[in-house]
């Protein structure tokens, strides 16, 4: 009688891999800003950016550097790509969801800088030339939370029927 009980469990925990997956696949959660910025001078249009940190950052605090992946920009003059905060100076205390930001990457010795104020201001200099503007916003990109499809909760539920039914004729 133990080992059809053992049978039984064994097929439960197969079914249960086969539906639900072992587990967690290791990938990372990111939180992502996205930048919206107007040019006033050195570009034309409209500028924006991305924004990658590590899901150990709680929007609305300041950034700490181990918390920073990666930032990318793009303007009508140029663009900007980050994986690494090397030689750099960093500081952000980016919005709750949306809104201005300080944020800034500054390498004095190469002449680099680029800055969104509180204000609505942003610049983005280096070598000598440089874009700015008077307006910008950073808006935190929400992802829509997964749902298990319909038919998957379909047989769970028709699995827990079965157990409920096997458990109240003792034959379990």
């Amino acid at each position: 009688m133990n080992f059809m009980r053992a049978r039984r469990f064994k097929g439960i925990i197969v079914l249960w891999i086969i539906l639900f997956g072992a587990g967690p696949t290791g990938s990372t959660a990111r939180i992502i800003y996205d930048l919206a910025a107007i040019c006033d001078a050195g570009c034309a249009g409209t500028a924006t950016g991305v924004l990658t940190l590590s899901d150990a950052y709680i929007p609305g605090l300041s950034v700490d550097n181990g918390d920073f992946i990666a930032f990318s920009f793009s303007s009508s003059s140029g663009t900007l790509d980050l994986d690494s905060l090397a030689a750099l100076g960093f500081n952000a205390t980016m919005p709750v969801v949306l809104g201005t930001a300080n944020f800034q990457l500054v390498n004095a010795a190469a002449g680099f800088l680029f800055e969104t104020k509180p204000s609505g201001d942003w610049t983005w200099v280096r070598g000598g030339s440089g874009d700015e503007g008077s307006s910008h916003i950073w808006t935190l990109r929400t992802d829509a939370v997964p749902e298990p499809p319909p038919s998957l909760l379909f047989v769970f539920g028709l699995l827990i029927i079965g157990l409920l039914v096997r458990l109240r004729s003792n034959e379990w």
